[in-house]
């Protein structure tokens, strides 16, 4: 058995099979991630049956193969976007976590944010913040729609960087910084077409040079260096997932699950050094309940 991948199931016949087979309860993460780590850990511990875990390699070269494959009526919990592309078109019932682009199909385990919370986060660590940079893609047309009456509420003014991959959304990123009057402040939507290494590292640049608050998705960006973030408490998406599992174990219908819809509790992140860099207001985040990082 390969390293890092724990063999275990449930002594079940898959529903519709006529052959005694066991389900298998599958956990697929990258490894190295602390919050794709909770999210397992909680599931681990709520779900009433042990699961077999696979931990993706870091490289990108190779899909991965899950051995032995899924089938019909095992589960598997998707951690993360590179995750939940992995088992794409999988028979097995797919449940996503952390993953801000989920696929038709799957059942969400969380859901993305409520966007204007970051605008509202940016606004209290940054009062003076007036335009803000919003970089997104076709993807998340929807999420972008839902800022423009928060922010007019706020004060604030959205200045748009929407391109459909990452090298396009790296010189959009640069054209609204470019031009006058630029902006005070970067919102990174969580769009992995646009949202690239080399974006994200862009907007970092930008960050230190022009002293440009980030709010990223997630919470590891925070730890990158990014100045904020608003997402879900992995633990209580691990949870969810583990609670989806035991009632489709327990014979509920799929389609009630993916009707119901499911949110993790959301937290707040806040990179203390980046914030003081800054000159942001640390401990008005604080107050609001922030995680430092």
């Amino acid at each position: 058995m390969a390293a890092g991948v724990l063999v275990l199931s449930l002594g079940l016949c898959a529903p519709g099979k006529a052959e005694n087979r066991a389900i298998e309860i599958v956990v697929v993460k990258r490894g190295g991630i602390a919050a794709y780590a909770e999210v397992a850990e909680e599931f681990a511990e709520r779900c009433r049956v042990r699961a077999r875990v696979v931990n993706l390699p870091d490289g990108r070269r190779q899909r991965p193969m899950i051995s032995p494959p899924l089938h019909r009526g095992d589960v598997v919990l998707a951690v993360g976007q590179r995750a939940l592309a992995m088992v794409s078109g999988s028979p097995a019932h797919v449940i996503s976590a952390l993953a801000p682009n989920v696929l038709p199909g799957v059942i969400s385990a969380d859901e993305v944010p409520p966007p204007e919370l970051a605008l509202r986060a940016l606004k209290i660590a940054r009062p003076t913040v007036r335009r803000i940079g919003v970089v997104h893609g076709p993807r998340t047309d929807h999420l972008v729609a839902r800022l423009w009456a928060p922010a007019q509420a706020l004060g604030l003014s959205l200045v748009i960087a929407r391109a459909p991959d990452g090298p396009r959304a790296v010189r959009e990123l640069h054209r609204i910084v470019a031009t006058s009057p630029s902006v005070d402040a970067l919102w990174l939507a969580p769009d992995l077409d646009v949202l690239t290494s080399q974006l994200f590292q862009y907007a970092l640049t930008l960050e230190i040079q022009r002293a440009l608050p980030i709010a990223a998705p997630t919470r590891h960006q925070v730890k990158s260096g990014a100045l904020l973030s608003i997402d879900a408490d992995p633990r209580a998406v691990g949870r969810q997932a583990a609670e989806i599992t035991n009632r489709l174990l327990a014979g509920e219908p799929i389609e009630s699950l993916r009707a119901s819809g499911h949110t993790g509790s959301l937290e707040l992140s806040v990179n203390a050094d980046v914030a003081r860099r800054l000159g942001a207001n640390l401990s008005a985040l604080v107050n609001l309940g922030a995680r430092i990082e």
